[in-house]
C-alpha cells in the first residue's frame, strides 16, 4: 500500500514532466496513463478504507461484538468481502460460538445451537435464600406473591461479562503488524523458524 500511495502522491508531478525530459530521465515508460492514474487514485482510497479497519482490529480493548460491527460495516460498503467477513464464513474455526458472543455482548437472544456452543459461559448458579410463608406474607399481599412467582417461573440463563474474551482477528492482526515490524530489510535472510520465534517474542512482550 505504501508503495502505490508514493506513487499515487508523485503523479500530479510527473503530470508537469515534459516528454522529452521524462524520456532523458528514462521515466516515460514507467509513466501511467489518465485511466490507469484514476484507477490507482481509486485503488489508493480503498485501501486507506481498508486499513484504518486493519488497525482498530489490533486495539487491545476490542470485543467480538466490535469487530463484528466493523466486519458488517465493510461488508456493506464492499460485498465482495462477505465471502471471507461474514459471520458464517468458512474461516471461522467455531461459528456458533463466535455468533453466540456476538449476540450476548448485544443483548440478543441465544438460538440452541448457540446456547449449546456457550455453556462454559454460563454464570453459576446462585441459591437464593427465601423468607418463610409467614414472613412472607406479611411483607407481600398474596396477589403480589402470584406475580413474583410467575416471574420467577422458568428463569433465563444468566452469562458472565464476555467482554474479556479477545477476538481472533485482534491477535492476529497485533501478529501480522510485529511480523513487519521484525522483518525489516536487513532481516529477510532470516529463517523462518527464527522469525516466528523473533515474532512471537515480541507480540508477547507483556509476558516476559
Amino acid at each position: 500500500m505504501k508503495m502505490l500511495k508514493r506513487c499515487d502522491d508523485l503523479i500530479p508531478a510527473l503530470r508537469q514532466m515534459s516528454t522529452k525530459n521524462a524520456v532523458k530521465c528514462g521515466v516515460d515508460k514507467l509513466m501511467l496513463s489518465a485511466t490507469e492514474a484514476m484507477e490507482l487514485s481509486k485503488l489508493v482510497k480503498v485501501l486507506t478504507k481498508l486499513d484504518s479497519v486493519t488497525i482498530a482490529l489490533q486495539d487491545e480493548e476490542l470485543t467480538t461484538l466490535q469487530v463484528r460491527d466493523l466486519f458488517d460495516h465493510t461488508i456493506a460498503k464492499y460485498p465482495i468481502m462477505r465471502k471471507y467477513l461474514s459471520a458464517n464464513a468458512a474461516s471461522i474455526n467455531k461459528a456458533p460460538f463466535e455468533r453466540a458472543l456476538v449476540k450476548l455482548q448485544s443483548g440478543r437472544k441465544l438460538t440452541p445451537v448457540e446456547r449449546e456452543a456457550s455453556a462454559m459461559l454460563l454464570a453459576p448458579a446462585v441459591e437464593e435464600t427465601s423468607l418463610s410463608e409467614e414472613d412472607s406474607e406479611s411483607e407481600e399481599t398474596f396477589a403480589q406473591q402470584a406475580l413474583k412467582r410467575r416471574r420467577l417461573a422458568g428463569p433465563a440463563d444468566i452469562y458472565i461479562d464476555t467482554g474479556f474474551v479477545p477476538p481472533t482477528s485482534n491477535i492476529c492482526e497485533r501478529l501480522f503488524s510485529q511480523s513487519n515490524l521484525v522483518l525489516s530489510d536487513q532481516r529477510r535472510a532470516l529463517r523462518p523458524a527464527t522469525l516466528e520465534m523473533l515474532v512471537f517474542l515480541r507480540a508477547n512482550r507483556d509476558l516476559w
